[in-house]
């Protein structure tokens, strides 16, 4: 009997500090999910020419170890510009970063690779709630992303960009092609003296850009080696997208990366972006 009644008392000590359990978990469940959902302004990863997923897995993985990001969902968009999203994000997912890769990686039709970015973000919009994002884009994926914005900025209905990366992005022409080596400078008015077709562009469409909402970042990269470019993007390129936006971002920054860190591609291989690009995006 004593032994029954010992037992029965074992569990039901058991029992009470399961409920008790329970009862503390339930409780500060709602704050958890409160503090992640104040969080809940995902960060869009887009990459560059002839690129995919790994020009933009060095960045996520930083941000995931540093500054306790979520890698939430792959969105892989076809040929046909249809996007597939893999993996699961809601507004108890802190800190989610949306990885999108596009299978026609060499499409140089902004107006269409902006398409392709406006069909992910209805979806976000209507499928898991999203309402404003940040976006951190690599070379092309920078024209892509101001297309986006020049040509869509002004809808409402669709997430609103919060916060913007940009890497060595190719604003007003790319060395060798439509921009040489020290042949072009800016002017007293910050306007390069010499634009391409997708910078003039840019510039009729320049106030459909969100009025004082964005803060800007802008990463560009000099070798060092007489060139004034990153290999790819002349220093003047890259940074001409502050007289587009003139007057329209809330906050603009820009970081030059010199020597061998600073090369086009090293640029999102570069801690020091990672470090300086996540304080930005979530200690800010």
């Amino acid at each position: 009997m004593n032994y029954q009644r010992s037992s029965n008392l074992k569990k039901l000590k058991v029992f009470i500090a399961i409920i008790a359990f329970l009862a503390i978990f339930n409780v500060s469940k709602p704050t958890n999910v409160q503090a992640a959902s104040s969080d809940y302004i995902p960060t869009i990863y887009l990459h560059g020419h002839g690129a995919g997923a790994r020009s933009t897995d060095d960045m996520i993985n930083f941000a995931q170890t540093h500054f306790h990001a979520t890698r939430a969902l792959l969105v892989v968009v076809d040929r046909q510009g249809v996007p597939h999203f893999f993996g699961t994000m809601d507004k108890s997912t802190y800190r989610p970063i949306v990885q999108v890769v596009f299978k026609d990686n060499m499409n140089t039709n902004f107006n269409v690779t902006s398409g392709w970015l406006h069909e992910i973000m209805t979806q976000l919009k209507q499928n898991y709630g999203v309402t404003k994002f940040n976006a951190v884009a690599h070379s092309m994926g920078n024209m892509t992303l101001l297309y986006y914005m020049l040509n869509y900025g002004k809808d409402k209905n669709l997430p609103q960009l919060n916060k913007q990366v940009d890497i060595a992005g190719h604003y007003d022409g790319i060395a060798g092609i439509k921009d040489k080596p020290n042949s072009n400078w800016f002017m007293k008015s910050g306007r390069p003296a010499y634009i391409t077709y997708d910078y003039q562009h840019a510039l009729k469409l320049r106030k459909n850009y969100p009025y004082k909402q964005v803060k800007i970042l802008n990463f560009y990269g000099n070798l060092s080696n007489g060139t004034n470019t990153d290999g790819r993007v002349s220093t003047v390129s890259a940074r001409s997208i502050k007289y587009i936006l003139r007057g329209r971002y809330k906050s603009y920054r820009q970081v030059k990366i010199t020597g061998y860190m600073g090369e086009h591609s090293m640029l999102h291989e570069n801690p020091k972006v990672d470090r300086i690009m996540g304080d930005f995006l979530w200690n800010k």
